[in-house]
This record gives structure tokens, C-alpha cells and sequence, in this order.
């Protein structure tokens, strides 16, 4: 019997983690090492080329992924009604954290970090967050942590979620909270849609590029 559990649980470990999976994450790996000891320029290089081999190596899915898209108005709606969701949600936790913790700052501190760098270097940490961090972090979250199987689905995205969240947190643990809305409606439309890494990808460069903007208008 307990051989019989070990081999169903090595049966699902090799349907979450591919050999794709972990050539994007090993690759992501290493382009995280590199970006911390390199200049903003060389990160955009580096995550451009990361992007590129990844894209490369799931060719075949992004095709299916595209072939698969309903319809662009329903992709369209979405993408537009998660957003909103987000931006409902996000107003409802800011108010229950603040309502909590009364001497904590309404903005996050990884929010604070990220406008003063877009402040000091638009053009350049624009393209990253706004463009590259999305394609790649969905690159990582949803299609290496989640993947194509749809066998264990709920847990993988749960874990696709936390690990998200976890990873963007700075400062006091309540700040986890955002990110837990925006990882898990990230998961969620990814899931819905057959994990079809198209549906994700649009939402987070819509939700990464809005704020972009709206960053560098106020």
C-alpha cells in the first residue's frame, strides 16, 4: 500500500513539474541571480533573452493556447472583469488593513519602492514592469507552478498563489494580502479558461501597464 501512495504521488509530481517546468525555472533562476548583480539596462536584456528561449520552448502550447481563445470579445471581457474585480477587492483589504492596523501606511512598501523607481527611471523600469515582469512571472506562476495537466489543479494554483504573494511581500506580513487577490485572480482566470496561459499573461500586462501609467501621470 504505501508503495502504491509513494508511486501515485511521484505519478503527480511528474505531471506539475514537466521537463518544460523546470527549464523555466531553472532559467528564471539564474536571470534572478544575474539581475541582482547587473545594471536596470542589462536586466532588460537578459529578462528579453529569458523570455524569448522560454517562448520558444512552449511554442506548441502558445499556439494551442491561441487557438483555443473563445473569442477575442469574450478574451476581451475577461481580462476586463477580473480587473475589476481586482480593483474591488484591493479598496475592500485596504480598508480592512487599515481598519486593523492603524498605524499602517495605505501604500505597501513594495508599491512605495516600485513608484520612486519608475519616478527615477521611467522609460526603463516601465518596459520591465510594465511589459517584461508580467510575461515572465506568468511564465513562472501559472504555466511552471500550475502547468497544462489539469490533475491537481486547485492545489497547484493554491500554491501558484501563495508562492506569488510570498514573493512580492516586503515589509509587515499584512502586506501579503493584496498580492494573495492578485495571485489568486491571476490563477483563477489562467484555470477557467483550460490553463490557457494567453488568458493570465493579458490580465497581468493590463493590471502591470495600467498601474504603470497611472504611476507616471500622478
Amino acid at each position: 500500500m504505501e508503495k502504491e501512495e509513494n508511486k501515485s504521488w511521484m505519478q503527480f509530481f511528474s505531471t506539475w513539474f514537466t521537463y518544460k517546468a523546470v527549464v523555466i525555472i531553472s532559467l528564471y533562476i539564474a536571470v534572478f541571480v544575474i539581475n541582482t548583480l547587473t545594471s536596470f539596462r542589462f536586466n532588460i536584456a537578459i529578462n528579453a533573452v529569458f523570455i524569448v528561449i522560454a517562448g520558444l520552448l512552449i511554442k506548441d502550447d502558445l499556439k494551442t493556447d491561441f487557438e483555443n481563445i473563445k473569442s477575442w470579445k469574450n478574451y476581451t471581457g475577461q481580462i476586463i472583469l477580473f480587473y475589476i474585480l481586482r480593483s474591488v477587492f484591493l479598496v475592500a483589504v485596504q480598508f480592512i488593513i487599515l481598519s486593523l492596523v492603524s498605524d499602517m501606511p495605505e501604500v505597501s512598501q513594495n508599491q512605495t519602492e516600485v513608484t520612486e523607481t519608475i519616478g527615477g527611471l521611467p522609460l526603463q523600469m516601465g518596459i520591465i514592469i510594465g511589459i517584461i515582469a508580467p510575461i515572465t512571472e506568468e511564465l513562472i506562476y501559472r504555466y511552471a507552478l500550475i502547468g497544462k495537466n489539469r490533475n491537481g489543479v486547485i492545489l497547484k494554483a493554491i500554491v501558484s498563489t501563495l508562492i506569488f504573494a510570498w514573493m512580492h511581500v516586503t515589509g509587515d506580513i499584512i502586506n501579503i494580502l493584496p498580492y494573495l487577490i492578485v495571485g489568486g485572480l491571476l490563477a483563477i482566470i489562467y484555470v477557467r479558461n483550460n490553463n490557457n496561459l494567453l488568458y493570465s499573461m493579458g490580465l497581468h500586462l493590463f493590471i502591470n501597464i495600467l498601474s504603470v501609467i497611472m504611476i507616471l501621470l500622478m
